[in-house]
C-alpha cells in the first residue's frame, strides 16, 4: 500500500509540474523611447519589448510604424511631433540606414531632435546588417548636427547590456 502511495504522490508532483504557467519568451525587439518619470536624472530613453508575431525580421517600416504610434506603456512619451509619418527608407552600403520622413520631423529642435534621432537609431540598430542611421525631413538635412550618420555606440551608456551582435537594450 505505501509503495502504491508513493507513485501516486510522484504523478501526482508530475501533472501539477506541467501545470505551471507557460513563461513568455522575452521579446527580441525594442522600440525606444523618452522616459517621462518626472526625475532629472536616471536614463533618457528606454526600450519596451516590441511584440512582433511575423516570421524573420520586421521591416525597418514596421519598427517606424510602432515607433510613431508612441509607446505603448505608462512612463514613456513619443518624441516625434503629430503627423509625422516615414516617406522613405534606403539601405545604403556599409550598413547605412537611408531613412526620409515627413516635413513635421523637420520641426524638432535641439535635445528634442537628438531624442527622436536616437529613439530611430537604437531601434533600427537591432535589425540585422543596419550599423548606422542618416535621417532626414523631405529629403534634406534636419538641425544642426555635427555629424550624418547616427551610431549606436556614439550613445549606449557604459551600464549597457548587449546579448549579440546587432542587439542592443539598455538596462532599467
Amino acid at each position: 500500500m505505501r509503495k502504491y502511495s508513493f507513485i501516486m504522490i510522484l504523478l501526482l508532483l508530475v501533472c501539477l509540474s506541467s501545470c505551471t504557467k507557460p513563461e513568455i519568451a522575452e521579446s527580441r525587439y525594442y522600440l525606444y523611447f523618452p522616459v517621462n518619470n518626472g526625475e532629472s536624472h536616471g536614463q533618457a530613453i528606454q526600450g519596451i519589448p516590441y511584440h512582433y508575431e511575423g516570421e524573420g525580421e520586421p521591416s525597418v517600416y514596421q519598427l517606424i510604424d510602432a515607433l510613431l504610434n508612441g509607446p505603448t506603456e505608462e512612463g514613456y512619451v513619443s518624441p516625434f511631433p503629430k503627423k509625422t509619418a516615414i516617406r522613405w527608407y534606403e539601405q545604403g552600403e556599409n550598413g547605412v540606414a537611408d531613412i526620409s520622413f515627413s516635413e513635421e520631423y523637420s520641426g524638432l529642435t535641439g535635445i528634442s531632435l537628438t531624442l527622436a534621432d536616437y529613439c530611430v537609431t537604437l531601434t533600427l540598430a537591432q535589425l540585422e546588417g543596419i550599423e548606422s542611421v542618416e535621417i532626414t525631413a523631405v529629403g534634406q538635412p534636419v538641425g544642426y548636427r555635427n555629424h550624418e550618420q547616427l551610431k549606436v555606440q556614439d550613445i549606449l551608456p557604459l551600464n549597457c547590456s548587449c546579448g549579440k551582435e546587432n542587439e542592443h537594450r539598455l538596462d532599467k
